[in-house]
């Protein structure tokens, strides 16, 4: 039977997320946001340098700084780094749209929006003891103009602590996690997914003088369930996608100078899951084999998935003024999926290896009088696929390149304005004609910090497109509008 399934793009995209952060989930909201090409963060990402313009290492921020949480996103390392009582909460708010013309100039488009917000609140005992709590809920709805429709939606909670052992400090955590999916299409087979799940964390640090070492392990129990049935009820089948997740990493920081900060770290992923399906058909399903009812369970595929990445950055300050930055990684995934022989589930045969180059490169600059800073920035994104598909293999080497320059200036001592700029080249083949696509983006923020610093809060506003750098069809353009409010409390 045909099923309606996920695109082949996002696991690879998902193993990316997964290594990089430790903080991705396997469920059916984080395979249909990196399907649409968006990524589910649940962290309290940084309001204040995305509203200039997207900057990430140009200027010094509290969450991007060079340690072991915000570096490494290891959970001991959260002890020395939110200190006394601390909440933070955070909203995300994106709307996309991608229109698609077909050889015959004929256009289909596709609206996503996204909605995350969220809430982290911990205590600590001084030095010694730190406890937490946290809480995110994602909403993702997606529709293509005369045809399938989505919507999927979900909370994700838990609590976390470390405690200190004279250098050593050990942290845990639980996590939980659930989403449903509601699902509108033609396809008679097509299925809606829900999905729950416990990720539990361990990790451990040691600090002595300026070095800080970590190492986190995280293990995931998941299980998508899948439910296909038509208008008429011939059929009701029932789909267990169980997918146990394995994220093993390492990190450490420390200055070899009095003006140079450095940080490596690395990541391992592994990913072992098989969905089985409990088919059921009433005597009257035209593909029933019998003339009576049928019901088996049966095995729709397997999949193997295991990934890795190395990376490192470094902050030196040039001047009492300026500082450079410069961070980047190499990663690899590899995903194989085999199908069952009598059923096809929600994934389908898929034996690809992929691996990426990433390098960041920023300047910042601050005014002498501390009133302003800016930055700006230039990246660069390699990824290389190969596709092994009926005995032959498919090569695609595909590049990103994108510049970014922002600003910040404090009006009064409490009132921050912001601005920034964005100017992207993507090319999705290199190999292929007319894959070249050229975009820009710009951002403007808002920042407020009454009463000496205490509270702080963050706003702003991102637009952005994305056009094909040639005439004619079949071309993909995008465009996007997203909103971001970010808050800090400190008690």
């Amino acid at each position: 039977m045909r099923l309606a399934r996920f695109g082949a793009e996002w696991i690879a995209v998902l193993a990316l997320s997964c290594a990089v952060s430790g903080a991705g989930w396997a469920q059916s909201v984080d395979y249909l946001a990196q399907e649409a090409g968006l990524a589910l963060d649940r962290t309290p990402a940084s309001a204040r340098l995305e509203g200039m313009g997207g900057l990430t290492i140009a200027v010094a921020d509290e969450g991007r700084e060079l340690n072991l949480s915000d570096y490494g996103r290891n959970l001991a390392g959260w002890l020395p780094d939110r200190e006394g009582r601390r909440s933070d909460l955070w909203f995300r708010s994106i709307d996309r749209a991608v229109d698609v013309r077909n050889e015959r100039n004929v256009r289909t488009r596709t609206r996503t929006g996204l909605v995350e917000t969220g809430a982290i609140a911990s205590w600590s005992s001084g030095s010694k003891r730190l406890l937490g709590a946290e809480y995110a809920y994602e909403r993702l709805e997606t529709a293509v103009e005369r045809g399938e429709r989505s919507r999927d939606r979900g909370p994700q909670w838990g609590g976390f602590g470390n405690q200190r052992l004279g250098p050593l400090v050990v942290g845990g955590a639980v996590h939980f996690s659930s989403d449903a999916q509601h699902l509108t299409t033609t396809n008679p087979f097509g299925i809606s997914h829900d999905g729950s799940g416990v990720r539990y964390t361990g990790a451990l640090a040691y600090f002595r003088g300026n070095l800080a070492v970590g190492a986190q392990v995280e293990r995931q129990v998941n299980t998508i369930l899948g439910y296909g049935h038509e208008v008429s009820r011939f059929h009701e089948d029932e789909l267990t996608w169980k997918r146990p997740v394995g994220i093993y990493s390492a990190v450490a920081t420390f200055s070899p100078a009095a003006l140079l900060r450095g940080a490596v770290r690395a990541s391992l992923l592994r990913i072992d899951g098989r969905q089985d399906v409990d088919v059921s058909w009433d005597y009257r399903m035209p593909d029933n084999p019998g003339r009576a009812n049928y019901r088996a369970l049966v095995g729709a595929f397997e999949e193997e998935v295991r990934g890795g990445e190395i990376g490192s950055r470094w902050d030196a300050d040039l001047t009492g003024s300026m500082r450079a930055s410069i961070d980047g990684e190499i990663g690899w995934t590899s995903d194989l999926v085999t199908e069952g022989v009598n059923y096809k589930g929600s994934r389908r045969a898929l034996d690809r290896d992929r691996g990426w180059t990433r390098l960041v490169g920023g300047l910042g600059y601050a005014l002498a009088s501390g009133r302003g800073r800016g930055g700006i920035e230039g990246s660069f994104l390699r990824t290389e696929t190969e596709d092994r598909v009926d005995g032959g293999v498919e090569e695609i080497s595909e590049r990103r390149l994108e510049v970014r320059a922002g600003a910040e200036y404090y009006l009064r001592d409490d009132i921050a304005l912001r601005a920034g700029y964005a100017r992207t080249v993507d090319d999705r083949d290199l190999d292929a004609p007319r894959t070249l696509h050229t975009g820009s983006a710009v951002t403007i923020g808002l920042g407020l910090m009454p009463r000496g610093g205490l509270f702080q809060i963050d706003a702003l506003l991102r637009y952005g497109s994305l056009a094909p750098d040639y005439g004619g069809a079949p071309n993909r353009e995008e465009e996007a509008t997203s909103l971001g409010l970010g808050a800090r409390f400190l008690l």
